[in-house]
């Protein structure tokens, strides 16, 4: 089941215009609030008011790598929505399938398909440890980074789930001497200096 990995919400509120040209965002860091890596599965992003000819634009999503802490490349992952109403809501926008890794940095951008405004939430206090506000004046081309900015966001994902490993190896007995190894060409003797076994203790063997 998807839950919210990284995030940034405050009460502190600042606001900013994105439209087809002036595009912006936040980077972000798996692991930061979250679980680690994941699966994402939506974005969301907090609109304060819309002109009232951008209600049925579209409002895009993009989640991009990172070089020096801009977007770089091509998108990983998209999705959409329409832009609903003049004021103040929600969207949660359903992305496309990536994997996003633990201590990897991304960026999360938001912009419009047409030249209409609306009008994104966040504040001035650097309060995201994981990343930092982004803009764009050309449609992503060129980027600013501005250091003490956020733009209130959540993604959410699935995480992975821990990996469980089974390595099967040989145990051999010889006397009072004990081996082990992956097979009979790469056997090394238990021992108590290298701190393999305790003396101390009696071992019991049985077979399965």
């Amino acid at each position: 089941m998807a839950s919210k990995q990284e995030y940034y919400t405050s009460e502190a509120i600042n606001t900013w215009t994105i439209d087809d040209t002036t595009w912006r965002g936040n980077t972000f860091t798996p692991g930061t609030l979250g679980d680690g890596s994941f699966e994402v599965s939506s974005v969301k992003v907090f609109q304060q008011s819309a002109q009232a000819a951008a209600v049925g634009d579209t409002l895009t999503a993009a989640i991009y790598a990172t070089s020096g802490g801009k977007p770089t490349g091509d998108a990983l992952s998209t999705g959409t929505t329409e832009v609903l109403s003049t004021g103040s809501r929600t969207y949660e926008i359903t992305m496309s399938t990536a994997t996003l890794a633990s201590g990897t940095q991304y960026a999360l951008v938001f912009y419009l398909d047409v030249a209409d405004d609306i009008v994104i939430e966040g504040d001035a206090s650097d309060g995201y440890a994981g990343g930092t506000f982004i803009e764009s004046a050309n449609a992503g081309t060129d980027w600013t980074i501005q250091a003490t900015w956020e733009i209130q966001f959540e993604v959410w994902g699935n995480p992975f789930p821990l990996e469980k490993y089974v390595t099967k190896r040989l145990v051999y007995f010889s006397g009072d001497k004990v081996y082990h190894g992956t097979d009979l060409d790469n056997i090394t003797e238990f021992t108590d200096a290298a701190s393999d076994i305790s003396t101390a203790n009696k071992i019991s063997a049985f077979e399965a």
